[in-house]
């Protein structure tokens, strides 16, 4: 039976994993609006000519990762501690992929669109998603991404995120192929 620091820990490497996913999807939906916007051979392409603002791309991708999650189910993300398991609840593990892909293009992108206009696009799409499913299955949704919007779910993750920083990159830091040493915290 896993402790509840190994619990811990195994949450901060899915988190982690996550992260770097959103990374390399925020690379590829760069990459796709640089082409579409200096008229490459696909810029033409219906799908291309809609959706060349970094709005529409971050809506998109929102949509299609939260899709994903949500197909797994919907988990409260209240009253959820480090026992609960292995993973983060799945609304959380949206949650902070939409806001490690925000700041993926706020920071890396800088695009034109405002930081709201982003982070709504964002927002919108994850919203998009649990009213479809509302509607489809004629059931709400279970108030997991309402839950890891609110302040609890940041607190969770905050958590989380202070195990990774505090205790599991010094341990993993001897066998990292890349590591950026600022991501150590220091007591």
């Amino acid at each position: 039976m896993p402790t509840d620091e190994e619990k811990l820990e195994r949450q901060a490497i899915e988190l982690d994993a996550d992260r770097r996913s959103v990374l390399s999807a925020m690379g590829s939906a760069k990459n796709l609006h640089e082409f579409a916007s200096t008229g490459g051979a696909l810029s033409g392409a219906g799908f291309l000519k809609s959706r060349q603002s970094v709005q529409n791309l971050l809506f998109d991708w929102s949509v299609a990762m939260n899709t994903f999650f949500r197909l797994f189910g919907d988990l409260r993300v209240l009253g959820v501690d480090v026992s609960y398991g292995l993973y983060p609840p799945p609304p959380l593990r949206r949650f902070l992929a939409m806001l490690a892909a925000h700041a993926v293009v706020v920071q890396h992108w800088k695009p034109s669109d405002t930081v709201t206009d982003t982070l709504n696009a964002l927002k919108t799409g994850a919203l998009y998603v649990e009213n479809a499913f509302q509607v489809i299955t004629g059931h709400d949704s279970g108030r997991g991404i309402e839950d890891a919007f609110s302040h609890a779910g940041l607190e969770y993750a905050k958590n989380i995120e202070a195990y990774w920083r505090g205790t599991l990159a010094r341990k993993i830091a001897k066998y990292a192929y890349e590591f950026d040493p600022k991501e150590i915290s220091t007591p």
